[in-house]
């Protein structure tokens, strides 16, 4: 299977929000009272937001307006 730039960089940052999904689960559910549902929806939503990471920082111009994105604003 050959991946394109484009799901390569989804990929890894995918997995950089689960790797960080993880680690705040064990620190979280150690450190406080929370429940387990939510320290899931909480390693859910890093993979989420690395995946939107991933997806919008591959565009380098906002597609409707026609205006360049800053690197430091892409991700």
């Amino acid at each position: 299977m050959h991946l394109t730039p484009f799901l390569k960089r989804v990929a890894l940052a995918k997995l950089l929000g689960f790797i960080l999904g993880a680690l705040g689960y064990f620190i979280f559910s150690s450190t406080a009272t929370l429940s387990g549902i939510f320290l899931l929806g909480m390693a859910g939503w890093f993979v989420t937001l690395g995946a939107l990471v991933g997806i919008l920082g591959f565009y380098q111009t906002m597609p409707f307006l026609g205006i360049p994105i800053p690197v430091w604003l892409r991700g």
